[in-house]
């Protein structure tokens, strides 16, 4: 009896496994016809590849956005079969990788690692602001392993770096960038942990030969041990293509110094100090030795600018400079130093980013204007709230306006 039933159940099942694979093999032909109906009922995929790659590179965010599954080109591979083929094949679709830190941790370096494969010889951008706390973690040494891998094609790179041994970590030759940004988030509670200092930033710039614009956030010393004159600081730094140079750092000693100190840069056009801590001396020193066609500078004073005659000779060319501190203070540096403002020659805006802390402010900047060698042709206020204005401080400021020539800008107002 027993025997007869086992064979049943052999027979049943030797019929389940005759039915399932021929289900799968229906399944499989109602995939094909259904690709086929697809080719039929949508012309992108009757198109050639590079016309459908060039359609739905084409269905990118102007600027690059964060991943996410309701855009491109992740929404193209959800679409249909074809479609997905299409995106895959898509190298460019691939070329920019943002990421704010919304992806679990740990499915980052995988999803960053097959990005970077799928974009195949393009060249990428690549924008990361997530912590990366440990690179002796596999997730974090993983990440570091693929950008290596792929430095060579990075034209774009914004990291979010959280300790210097970082920045040494993907040091590696960046033959193709042209534009960089390390930064940190800043926090008061663990600042030594989260800073990285200007020999760090100068060897990041010797491994990108080709970098046009460059910007380092929070860029500080800490060692009270730093030396007042940076002897122990290698010879400069000769970056011949670098245009565009922002400094930021949140320390008291002298990290945008330090790093000038370290550079030669012969094609610098525009130059941001958020911390000027370097003395008249030193600046000079190093427009001297880099001569460079300056036209924007960007300083931020803490307190007026010192012997501003003794460097801006060197800057014939310069027609836009912004200065950040309290209104009455930079009038009157550039009052007492106005032969070395006159050396100016090429100026054309000056901006003053300060508070007017009294009414006696706008006749520092009247006396400011009239004694000045060289015609402005825009002074701007850009942060001094609109209705502090008087009406007898607006018409003042109209007649100052027309008296020197000169288009005055008070936060939203314009007096000429």
């Amino acid at each position: 009896m027993d025997k007869l039933l086992r064979q049943k159940l052999s027979d049943i099942s030797h019929e389940i496994e005759k039915q399932l694979l021929l289900l799968s093999d229906l399944e499989k032909q109602r995939s094909a016809i259904r690709t086929q109906l697809n080719a039929v009922l949508d012309p992108v995929t009757r198109l050639p590849l590079e016309l459908s790659s060039h359609i739905l590179a084409r269905c990118l965010p102007s600027v690059p956005e964060a991943f996410s599954a309701s855009h491109a080109p992740i929404l193209p591979l959800s679409v249909c079969h074809s479609w997905r083929n299409i995106a895959l094949s898509t190298p460019c679709l691939w070329a920019s990788i943002v990421d704010n830190g919304q992806i679990p941790e740990a499915e980052f370096p995988a999803l960053f690692d097959g990005w970077l494969t799928l974009s195949r010889g393009a060249r990428v951008s690549i924008s990361i602001s997530r912590e990366l706390v440990d690179l002796d973690d596999m997730g974090d040494a993983k990440f570091v392993s693929s950008l290596k891998q792929h430095a060579h094609r990075v034209y774009s790179l914004k990291l979010s770096i959280v300790r210097g041994m970082e920045i040494r970590r993907i040091t590696v030759p960046f033959t193709s960038l042209r534009k960089l940004t390390l930064e940190y988030p800043y926090d008061h509670d663990h600042r030594s942990r989260f800073a990285f200092t200007p020999d760090e930033c100068i060897d990041v710039l010797r491994s990108a030969p080709r970098l046009e614009q460059c910007n380092l956030y929070g860029v500080t010393y800490y060692d009270s041990a730093q030396p007042q004159r940076f002897a122990d600081i290698a010879a400069p730094l000769n970056h011949p293509s670098l245009t565009c140079l922002r400094l930021c750092s949140h320390g008291t000693l002298a990290s945008s110094a330090a790093i000038l100190h370290s550079l030669t840069l012969p094609a610098l056009d525009s130059l941001a100090i958020h911390h000027f801590d370097i003395s008249p001396q030193d600046f000079a020193s190093f427009l001297q030795r880099s001569a460079p066609p300056l036209r924007y500078l960007y300083l931020n004073t803490y307190g007026g600018l010192e012997e501003p005659h003794s460097y801006f000779h060197l800057l014939p060319g310069l027609v836009q400079l912004t200065i950040r501190d309290h209104v009455r203070s930079v009038a009157h540096s550039l009052r007492q130093w106005r032969t070395g403002v006159g050396l100016l020659r090429s100026l054309e805006r000056l901006t003053v980013e300060g508070n007017i802390e009294h009414t006696g402010d706008y006749a520092e900047i009247a006396h400011l204007l009239d004694s000045l060698s060289v015609k402005l042709k825009v002074f701007e206020l850009p942060n001094v709230e609109n209705d502090t204005l008087s009406g007898d401080v607006a018409r003042f400021l109209e007649k100052l306006a027309r008296s020197t020539g000169t288009c005055i800008q008070v936060g939203r107002r314009k007096f000429e």
